[in-house]
């Protein structure tokens, strides 16, 4: 979505970042947390699945899964940390945060500027590189709120870094959470042993109410703001507090039978998998629906956290123990592969598993070649000689194991050499081999004695037009330019403002001011992008066009609407009855309908009108598939932004005609030619995102507008 283009109110979503405290851990006297690992392979699998394939509907609860991880762990390595030297080294948390965080991600941000750099236009570079900077600082989940960005339904083009937000999330939690428990440790003073349990018990009773507080919060905002309880901090506090919660229990986890914890274990695992089949994007998520597999996560590593845990062998084995292993890797590099994959290849399921191999390797080779020893080194320790003995056995041990296990995985990386050179290959010849689109060789001229277009002069020199433009295989010279319109308004500048604004005859009164006629348009962005082809078409001829239309507001009864379009309501407010209104007090001439949801609840809102001489006319935007922002790059030919018009394409609206009485547009031929829609017209871009057309074109197309309502008997011919 363009950063110019204003947003409209959406529902929830979110892609998923794993935890980062990446190392294999230890859990006390109980050693090596292979369970823990298999979480976290779990989760990673399931998020890549759902980012790669769209499938299992439910993937990207595995953010769930790593904040739960995530909590957990961090709470149990500060409370081991004040348990051992009284105190927590806040400089120390956060050096070892930046080793193990900073080096892998700072590698994928840059590199996927540079890729962003040859595979992007111009506004989405920008966009890229601001949204790396955000990364960079931890506050993207703040910028893709704040933008409207909607995981599951944004028009605008996916973020390559958009897997960032929770990385976000997580540090920003622990800004204030070691804080906060070196002050309770430091009000509790008393013999270090009793201080110790009361210090627990004081922080078990925070996190419970701050699980509380914010799991209500979260409830509240996924309800009524859901983009931003998506991505919000706050929102997601009640997660990373389930783990901390757990970790703050202590031994309370160790007291439950073996046979207790074994069913505890297979009980949470099951509902993971639940989690991956009942959760979709249309669940109320992240509150109530993320509880799901939140209790699921923690019901497993209750299980596992004492002697003799359940094997949960799905979770405990070396393949699973392979992938936690490199699941922060993995998850870094996967989402910016995919968006930069789609961009060269396209989809499909050899580009998926070529797709596969190449950030499977990236992974690979940067877990063991970068993350892995950065977090093994020396690297930003204050004093590295002050080591135990026994650590340094311990670790030397440890590091033969890893060395063989590197030695391994390094070779295994080579083997996907082959199909990374391929799919390289694969996107070069897709760019030197441009393709045009298969349309008729042969469209009637005005005029012709056979011409079923022969009444329709303008719009037989649109079709002429359109086709053309169908055959080209380069980009033209285009006024202006696609840069230029992607990254400018949705409408020209002195109608933008009328998208917003509660009364409007005042402000926004276009075409002859004056004029005996009126037209009142009403509807989404849809229709305050032809504001501009209804000002050009008829403006200069005694009509005044008057905008009632909102920027994501579509026309309809919004007292009528299900729960799940709460948050449209909530947005919108009363824009649709206030259209009404003006319609009842202007008695308009003629009333134009563009951008609906269903054809029975714009009908409600109609029936409102009480205006007897008024006509309604009802003009579909334009056919919605191939959104310009994403597939016109540097090295992308036309053919690649040629759309298709969809089977159920302005359904809708023709029924909502049928259902007024109303003349209906049907305005593909404006558009395309044998249902294929080119990216520009002559010299004029076409759309600037997935379904809003540039002004220039707007007012290419008015003519064949005005030609269509004389015909129609819809204006009086001179008034054409």
């Amino acid at each position: 979505m363009s950063s110019t283009t204003p947003a409209p109110p959406v529902a929830p979503a979110a892609p998923i970042a794993p935890v980062t405290t990446v190392a294999p851990e230890r859990a006390g006297k109980h050693g090596f947390r292979g369970d823990i690992q298999g979480l976290r392979a779990f989760a990673v699998v399931a998020v890549i699945l759902d980012h790669l394939l769209g499938w299992p509907a439910g993937g990207f609860v595995g953010v769930d899964v790593f904040f739960v991880i995530s909590g957990y762990l961090i709470t149990s390595l500060l409370l081991r940390e004040h348990e051992r030297t009284g105190s927590i080294s806040f400089k120390g948390f956060y050096r070892n945060r930046l080793r193990r965080i900073a080096p892998a991600a700072t590698l994928v941000l840059l590199s996927t500027i540079l890729a962003a750099r040859f595979l992007f236009n111009a506004d989405r570079l920008s966009s890229t590189a601001l949204d790396a900077l955000a990364s960079f600082f931890f506050v993207a989940n703040w910028r893709y709120a704040s933008v409207g960005t909607d995981y599951f339904q944004a028009t605008g083009p996916e973020s390559p870094l958009q897997h960032f937000w929770s990385l976000a999330v997580e540090e920003q939690f622990y800004f204030i959470w070691p804080w906060l428990m070196l002050l309770v440790f430091f009000l509790v003073k008393k013999r270090r042993s009793r201080g110790s349990i009361q210090a627990r018990t004081v922080l078990t009773a925070i996190m419970i109410l701050l699980i509380a507080t914010t799991f209500a919060w979260g409830a509240w905002e996924t309800q009524f703001r859901p983009t931003v309880a998506y991505f919000s901090t706050i929102t997601r506090t009640w997660e990373l507090g389930v783990g901390a919660l757990l970790a703050v229990s202590g031994a309370m986890l160790t007291g439950p039978s073996a046979r207790f914890r074994a069913w505890l274990g297979w009980l949470g695992f099951a509902g993971l998998i639940a989690s991956l089949i009942v959760i979709s994007e249309a669940s109320a998520f992240p509150v109530p629906w993320a509880a799901l597999p939140v209790l699921a996560t923690a019901s497993i590593i209750i299980a596992g956290s004492g002697d003799h845990g359940p094997r949960i062998w799905p979770l405990v084995n070396p393949v699973s123990r392979y992938i936690g292993d490199i699941s922060y890797s993995l998850y870094l590099w996967h989402f910016p592969v995919i968006i930069f994959f789609q961009t060269l290849v396209g989809g499909g399921f050899i580009q998926n598993m070529m797709c596969l191999a190449v950030f499977g390797t990236l992974s690979v080779y940067s877990f063991h070649l970068l993350e892995d020893p950065i977090r093994r080194s020396k690297f930003l320790l204050r004093k590295p000689r002050l080591v135990r003995a026994g650590s340094r056995r311990r670790r030397k041990r440890r590091n033969t194991e890893v060395s063989v296990f590197t030695l391994r995985y390094r070779l295994t990386a080579l083997s996907f050499a082959g199909l990374v050179i391929v799919a390289l290959v694969a996107g070069a010849v897709h760019q030197q081999t441009p393709v045009t689109a298969n349309v008729p060789r042969f469209v009637p001229q005005a005029g012709d004695q056979d011409d079923p277009l022969a009444d329709q002069p303008e719009l037989a020199s649109l079709q002429n037009e359109v086709a053309s433009a169908l055959r080209a295989t380069d980009w033209p010279d285009l006024d202006p330019t696609l840069d230029e319109v992607i990254a400018g308004l949705q409408t020209p500048k002195e109608i933008l403002p009328c998208g917003f604004i509660t009364s409007v005859e005042s402000e926004c009164i276009f075409g002859n001011a004056q004029g005996p006629r009126t037209i009142v348009a009403v509807g989404s962005s849809i229709s305050m992008t032809y504001i501009e082809t209804l000002r050009t078409a008829l403006g200069d001829s005694g009509w005044r066009v008057i905008p009632y239309g909102m920027f994501g507001c579509p026309f309809a009864d919004y007292s009528i609407l299900p729960e799940s379009d709460q948050g449209t309501r909530e947005g919108c407010g009363q824009r649709p009855d206030e259209a009404v209104e003006a319609i009842n007090r202007l008695q308009p001439d003629l009333v134009f309908i563009s951008g609906i949801l269903t054809a029975s609840n714009a009908a409600s809102e109609v029936a409102k009108v009480s205006s007897p001489a008024t006509k309604f006319v009802v003009l579909p935007g334009p056919p919605s598939d191939k959104n310009v922002a994403e597939c016109y790059t540097p090295i992308s030919h036309p053919a690649d932004c040629i759309s298709e018009v969809p089977d159920q394409y302005a359904d809708a609206d023709r029924g909502l005609a049928k259902r007024i009485g109303a003349t209906f547009i049907d305005p593909q031929m404006w558009y395309c030619v044998g249902g294929q829609c080119p990216a520009f017209v002559g010299s004029f871009p076409v759309k600037l995102d997935a379904a809003h057309i540039t002004a220039a074109y707007a007012r290419r197309i008015a003519p064949v507008l005005r030609e269509f309502l004389v015909q129609r008997e819809v204006i009086d011919a001179p008034a054409a």
